[in-house]
């Protein structure tokens, strides 16, 4: 406290700093990038783990193996959706899902857009409901798709829903199930969550959008897990997790989806990042693969886009993510979309079993890969000196202003006093006379 209250400190301080202000900021930004790399090592970050202990992944037995039903449901969906190019084939799923006994609703819906050549767009959700057997409809579980067919400039999600399907057959042969499960497939992308998300929290997020009312809706949602699978064979799995505003699902659930893909032998990605070096091992390629994919994750968030339907959940406080399948050339890996099925089946028995909402695991966090992250906590020190610079900058102009009008004052003082001088030269010889 002496040290800032002795003026001749002070003065020593902003003498340095109007002086060498650029080489502290540059100094400053050079060391919080540095720092930044340092920490996409494994030697420098962390290892993911679970904080809540109620998902159990490793006590989840997985049951689901419908053979060849499956890829012949796939089929006849593709010749549905082939017969009708233009509109989603809506009685054909609504019928597969009311054969399957569980309640079936739409979710109509208007977009008004006015910069474009045609300025109202309507849509239509589907959406179905398999009630808990045995408690009151408090809590729910969705899975989502959009539907994308043969003419959309993405990849079809036609295995997505095809998915769904035989996973709700599957599912309401069990009485064990303490959430609902809603299985919803939206129209026209994330224009469609919004329009669902918005009539089923009873709320207008946009003038532009007006979502007719739900006929039924459940509990509070607890988790989102969104497909956009396209073929029943593909190589890998790409996790995505990017919200709205750059918002992240906890990280929990991240690394559920991970551990039971590892136990279905289902290689991961993250931002198109494969991981295939072994956890705490410091060698060039390693810290180089977590680099890039750390800058890509960085990068990603900075634009405040979401990279699919999950990240308009959690705006509303939900838990979501996407799961993507990749085709590679490169990779000789053959993953089946029944596995696709195991892995999800255990992803809803977990939450199934979660007794409160996700709280103890971080929800600001950067991911090097699958299996290491860097918390908020150590993240934030090379932030900081990154954003240092800024603050020296505008420390700087203040000071820059401050000596200006010192000296402003210093010049107009000077004046003064040499006009008071001539005068009591001139004067008093003057008065004496007098």
């Amino acid at each position: 406290m002496g040290l800032l209250n002795d003026s001749k400190s002070q003065k020593k301080m902003s003498a340095i700093l109007l002086q060498h202000s650029n080489k502290i900021s540059f100094l400053s930004f050079l060391c919080g990038i540095a720092w930044f790399a340092i920490l996409a090592s494994d030697v420098f970050n962390n290892k993911t783990y679970f904080s809540e202990n109620a998902l159990l992944p490793g006590l989840v037995v997985r049951e689901f193996n419908p053979r060849s039903s499956l890829s012949r449901l796939l089929d006849a969906l593709k010749e549905e959706a082939s017969a009708h190019p233009e509109t989603m084939p809506t009685a054909w799923i609504l019928g597969h899902f009311r054969q399957l006994g569980l309640d079936v609703y739409q979710n109509n819906y208007t977009v008004v857009y006015p910069f474009g050549l045609k300025p109202v767009y309507t849509g239509n959700n589907i959406y179905a409901v398999l009630r808990a057997p045995k408690v009151a409809s408090t809590e729910t579980i969705v899975i989502s798709t959009p539907y994308r067919d043969y003419n959309n400039i993405h990849e079809n999600t036609l295995a997505s829903i095809a998915l769904m399907i035989e996973l709700a057959q599957t599912f309401r042969k069990h009485s064990y199930w303490s959430k609902d499960i809603i299985f919803l497939i939206t129209q026209h992308e994330n224009i469609g969550f919004q329009a669902w998300l918005d009539a089923y929290h009873d709320v207008s997020t946009s003038k532009f959008m007006v979502s007719e009312r739900l006929r039924s809706t459940s509990g509070l949602i607890q988790g989102v897990i969104n497909l956009e699978i396209n073929e029943f064979h593909f190589s890998h799995v790409d996790i995505k997790i990017e919200g709205l505003h750059g918002q992240l699902p906890n990280l929990d659930l991240f690394n559920l989806v991970v551990e039971l893909c590892n136990r279905e032998e289902v290689p991961t990605s993250f931002q198109s990042q494969v991981n295939y070096f072994p956890s705490k091992i410091l060698t060039w390629e390693s810290w180089l693969h977590n680099f890039n994919t750390m800058v890509r994750m960085i990068s990603l968030q900075a634009t405040g886009l979401p990279t699919g339907g999950h990240g308009l959940f959690h705006r509303f406080g939900i838990q979501a993510l996407t799961l993507k399948s990749v085709v590679s050339k490169k990779s000789s890996n053959s993953i089946s979309l029944i596995q696709m099925g195991r892995i999800l089946e255990g992803i809803i028995r977990s939450l199934n079993n979660l007794l409160e909402k996700f709280h103890q695991s971080f929800f600001f966090y950067l991911l090097p890969s699958t299996r290491s992250y860097v918390s908020i906590g150590l993240y934030m020190p090379p932030f900081a000196l990154i954003a240092l610079p800024v603050l020296i900058k505008a420390l700087y102009l203040y000071l820059s202003i401050q000596a200006l009008e010192s000296n402003n004052e210093i010049s107009s003082s000077q004046s003064d006093i040499s006009y008071w001088s001539i005068y009591e030269i001139f004067s008093v010889p003057f008065g004496n006379f007098g």
